[in-house]
């Protein structure tokens, strides 16, 4: 028998996944089957999310969403309010509208930031990076701002979204794009991965460390040889906002507002 993405159900009818800590920035994490990985705009996601219903005595499901937290976390770790302030209202709509030559002003009061990042994320979901491929253009600037706050290279951008990025160099501009927006991010990735290399560890505010080994490489170059990225930098620039990000949760998940609604029902 061929089950939905995987998710065969158990003796008892019901799905049973596993629940780890296994990635090194303390981001929870599902396995057989990993309950995370939903699909996305497809007939396959509305039958998944079918499939998810209250338990015995419960009528409904309370979803709680910590809605750009990780970006937010960058915004603080770059020292860029604006990108902070930004990803708590819609920083892929921000980038969207801008590639668009919508005009938004960060400095805008929040309720007129709100209302035009609103509309602006319907007009940016009908248009297309370089008026070419199947997704939006709203697509193309969130797939490219969270592979790039984590220090994904052009080629792996297009490679993981070939329907999203027609070619290495769309990915490429996407990417330069960004940067040029907030150049804050690229020169703090900089720093980060230096500091890595330097101190072979990095820690999150809450005290938590991070151990590396590999954070850069020797390299042949036209102009001879240089020090380049290795296995670890991109782990090294995604450990502090993540592994906050997860802390943060994870705190919310055991406060006592928390507790009290779960014994609430």
């Amino acid at each position: 028998m061929v089950h939905l993405n995987g998710w065969a159900p158990g003796s008892d009818g019901k799905v049973h996944s596993t629940f780890t800590n296994q990635p090194a920035t303390f981001r929870l994490a599902a396995k057989n089957p990993n309950v995370f990985n939903f699909p996305t705009r497809s007939e396959a996601m509305h039958a998944m999310r079918r499939m998810v219903i209250p338990g015995e005595g419960f009528e409904w499901i309370v979803a709680r969403d910590y809605s750009g937290i990780e970006a937010i976390q960058v915004g603080i770790y770059a020292g860029d309010p604006d990108y902070e302030r930004l990803a708590k209202f819609g920083i892929h709509t921000f980038m969207a509208a801008s590639k668009a030559g919508l005009w938004v002003d960060s400095s805008w009061p929040d309720d007129q930031l709100q209302e035009a990042l609103k509309e602006y994320k319907k007009v940016t979901q009908r248009l297309r990076l370089n008026g070419a491929g199947s997704s939006s253009l709203y697509d193309a600037m969130k797939r490219g701002n969270h592979m790039t706050n984590y220090g994904a290279p052009a080629n792996m951008l297009y490679a993981s979204y070939p329907d999203v990025f027609k070619s290495r160099k769309d990915a490429q501009q996407t990417q330069d794009f960004i940067f040029e927006l907030f150049p804050k991010i690229k020169r703090w990735q900089v720093a980060v991965v230096e500091r890595a290399e330097r101190e072979a560890v990095l820690v999150n505010d809450f005290g938590y460390p991070r151990w590396f080994w590999f954070v850069k490489k020797p390299g042949k170059r036209a102009s001879g040889w240089t020090w380049e990225r290795a296995e670890d930098a991109k782990a090294a620039i995604a450990t502090l906002p993540q592994s906050s990000a997860a802390i943060i949760l994870r705190r919310a998940l055991t406060s006592e507002p928390a507790k009290t609604l779960l014994a609430s029902g």
